[in-house]
């Protein structure tokens, strides 16, 4: 397969000469390495663009975070723990400030930029999952169909697209649910691992997983858990997917279940931290809150409507909420 790759290529750079502008830009842009680094020049550039322009606004989510980020970094860890915050964004944020003594007029600032790392992040994870995909279709592919299938540049450029509208206006990158608001949510890290996720599954199905597929399968379930509660239940979706395809299809039984068991190892001291504060068995109580925002007799009309907050004078002062 390389010989072919590598002849196809030379074939490629001579027709350069003698090709026209618009040929040779094609020719260009067939090279894979190429297109990469294009494309992750267009993602780093728009994303950087949009995080640094909404760098001073954060919702009330995003407040609610940055206090609980503090308890993580400059107080008791106990006070930390609660069920209505999902744990990743707010350890995320305390790193920073922890180690860089971040003053409250830039934490908006801190928010979204680990919203920009976690955006990054979930463009390797796609990358890895549209392989995947693009791996199976030519495994699988009629050689009469292979003349009218979309070709693996076309493949990258229609999913360039389809990853920037999800991410930049659907996972709240820096939009409150595609309304305009600061993006103060960790819905980019769900992103993330559940293409991470996805990715895995796909090389469970074609056959060529191994136990370090199946254990970062239980890790990616694990952390998209703790990026938002309502990935526990989800992430048992995922491990029946997982399991059908394992054990029904390859007889891998081993490997399956060590996936399981290390989502429970590493998901689980959550699970029994957040049941011990809150005096019963939970594994987070975000539903709960968002019931009473949106739905219940007394909701409360911020919790849907996502008021925004400058930085830094209201920040500073801004009635900081309770965990």
């Amino acid at each position: 397969m390389s010989s072919k790759v590598h002849v196809a290529m030379t074939d490629l750079q001579s027709l350069v000469p003698t090709a026209s502008g618009e040929q040779r830009l094609w020719i260009w842009f067939a090279e894979a390495r190429r297109r990469r680094v294009v494309f992750w020049l267009i993602v780093v550039l728009l994303g950087f663009v949009q995080t640094w322009s909404h760098r001073q606004l954060v919702d009330h989510d995003g407040v609610a975070y940055i206090d609980v980020a503090e308890k993580y970094a400059r107080g008791p860890w106990t006070s930390a723990i609660n069920g209505f915050y999902s744990p990743l964004y707010s350890w995320l944020m305390a790193i920073g400030l922890y180690l860089l003594q971040v003053p409250r007029d830039w934490q908006a600032t801190l928010l979204h930029l680990v919203n920009f790392a976690g955006y990054l992040g979930a463009y390797a994870t796609f990358e890895f999952f549209l392989g995947e995909v693009i791996r199976e279709q030519r495994a699988t592919m009629q050689p009469e169909a292979q003349t009218t299938a979309l070709s693996e540049s076309a493949w990258h450029t229609l999913g360039l697209g389809l990853f920037l509208y999800s991410t930049m206006v659907m996972a709240n990158l820096s939009g409150h649910s595609g309304q305009g608001d600061p993006g103060s949510t960790p819905d980019i890290f769900v992103v993330l691992f559940v293409f991470l996720a996805a990715g895995l599954l796909k090389r469970m199905q074609s056959g060529q997983a191994q136990l370090g597929t199946y254990s970062l399968f239980g890790l990616a379930l694990a952390f998209a858990y703790f990026a938002k509660t309502f990935m526990f239940p989800v992430s048992f979706i995922f491990m029946a997917v997982a399991g059908f395809i394992s054990i029904r299809k390859h007889k891998r039984i081993v490997p399956f279940l060590a996936a399981l068991a290390l989502f429970a190892l590493v998901a689980g001291p959550w699970v029994a931290a957040v049941s011990h504060k809150q005096g019963n068995f939970t594994f987070g109580e975000a539903g709960r809150l968002t019931y009473r925002w949106l739905v219940g007799p007394r909701a409360n009309p911020v919790g849907g409507g996502g008021t925004s907050l400058s930085h830094p004078g209201n920040i500073k002062n801004a009635p900081r909420i309770a965990t």
